[in-house]
């Protein structure tokens, strides 16, 4: 008997055309050949994150020096059309279920670029042998099995990898996927944001892995900073970041992540100008240099921000603009990864102010009664911003790093 995927949720009008039989099929296919590698996975990116914990340097792979050194480049088409609209289901879409299914409805319809959410998330309304998916399988899965033959090639955004070998994954995972389905070769393409600091160090491995659809090596600066605030969180205060609005391109390891970005993409057959300037390991990781400044005003937007999108996150929205600006799950991210790492290296606000759990606590009350008439207004709104702070409470206060909010955050979300 095989393997059977199982819809926990409430019935969703149009759920039919997106959970055909074939769709399901797909998403279980990929949980058998993949589910297991992609755990492994995930123990890889721990058993990197303890060794950083107990002072290893991040460093360029030896192992992969010849990779660096080789003058090969990408043979993926090139991007068409460049203006693919994006499906973001990593950080821009608020994860219920009736709004996965209208993303995915709308994916069909035209030549989007999708980001499917990343390895360390699960869904659960669906499961598979009681199990929950892996959700970018399902996000994957569900979009590929309805796509015919004439359809747009299908381009994804993979989202916040980690290290070559999940790059090697994916390849391996688009590449059946192309078998399965009667697909020619590379019918999938994919752009590679470089998100972390691991994939700033593997930029030509990861590419490498993915020559033949790679399409793309974008600039992710959010998600790249929230990052290194988590790969770094107990490395002292070398690595305490100012404030995150106060954060541009003129900061010496911004530019030299940009630079370099610049420099794989040209080099490799992505295009662009290149930088022509030469980028070190300690380049990528001279926070140092950058000025500590957290002022009394930055404190108190870092956490409104955090508790706004957090809030609406959690009642089904994810499109939030907070002062003119707008503001998705990586930003959110960031900045209460921010407040953790603030209070933990006991950070001076200017005027030499320590950086407490008492005052981050104060300002999130305050925040939270500012918001409080607002949300009163709606149904349920009492309790989803309640909800909101006390998982930024949680995520700001323990002592333990929280490696990604929007785990504990789904979880209150029926």
């Amino acid at each position: 008997m095989g393997r059977r995927a199982k819809v926990l949720a409430a019935p969703v009008d149009g759920a039919a055309e997106i959970l055909t039989p074939a769709a399901l099929a797909l998403v279980v296919d990929l949980h058998d050949r993949f589910a297991i590698r992609r755990e492994h996975l995930l123990a890889e990116r721990q058993r990197r994150q303890d060794m950083v914990a107990v002072g290893e340097p991040l460093d360029f792979l030896p192992e992969t020096a010849a990779i660096r050194a080789g003058g090969w480049r990408v043979t993926a088409p090139a991007p068409d059309p460049p203006d693919r609209p994006v499906l973001d289901l990593a950080d821009g879409t608020s994860p219920t279920w009736p709004n996965l299914l209208a993303a995915q409805r709308s994916a069909v319809d035209q030549p989007v670029l999708l980001r499917p959410r990343g390895l360390h998330l699960s869904e659960k309304h669906l499961t598979i042998d009681g199990v929950p998916a892996v959700a970018t399988f399902v996000d994957v899965g569900l979009l590929l099995a309805r796509l015919g033959p004439d359809a747009p090639h299908p381009r994804l955004s993979l989202p916040m990898l980690e290290s070559h070998l999940e790059a090697r994954l994916w390849a391996d995972l688009l590449t059946w996927v192309e078998g399965a389905l009667g697909r020619p070769a590379g019918w999938v393409t994919v752009t590679v944001p470089v998100e972390t600091i691991w994939v700033a160090f593997e930029m030509d491995e990861v590419l490498y892995e993915l020559r033949d659809r790679a399409v793309g090596l974008p600039i992710a600066r959010c998600a790249y900073l929230f990052s290194l605030v988590k790969t770094f969180r107990g490395a002292g205060t070398d690595y305490v970041l100012p404030q995150w609005d106060a954060l541009d391109d003129s900061a010496p390891f911004l530019h030299a992540y940009a630079a370099l970005v610049a420099a794989t993409a040209e080099r490799r057959g992505l295009g662009g100008p290149g930088s022509g300037v030469p980028v070190t390991g300690k380049d990528l990781l001279d926070i140092r240099s950058v000025p500590l400044t957290v002022t009394l005003d930055g404190l108190r937007s870092t956490v409104e921000v955090a508790l706004e999108f957090l809030v609406n996150w959690l009642a089904g929205s994810a499109a939030v603009t907070i002062d003119g600006r707008p503001v998705d799950l990586a930003t959110a991210e960031l900045c209460r990864s921010q407040l953790w790492q603030w209070r933990r290296n006991r950070a001076s606000l200017e005027g030499g102010r320590r950086i407490t759990g008492y005052l981050v606590v104060a300002e999130l009350d305050e925040a939270t009664e500012r918001l409080a008439d607002r949300w009163a207004e709606r149904p349920g709104g009492r309790e989803l911003l309640a909800g909101a702070r006390n998982l930024l409470y949680d995520a700001s206060t323990a002592l333990r790093f929280t490696d990604f909010i929007a785990v504990p955050a789904y979880e209150l979300m029926p």
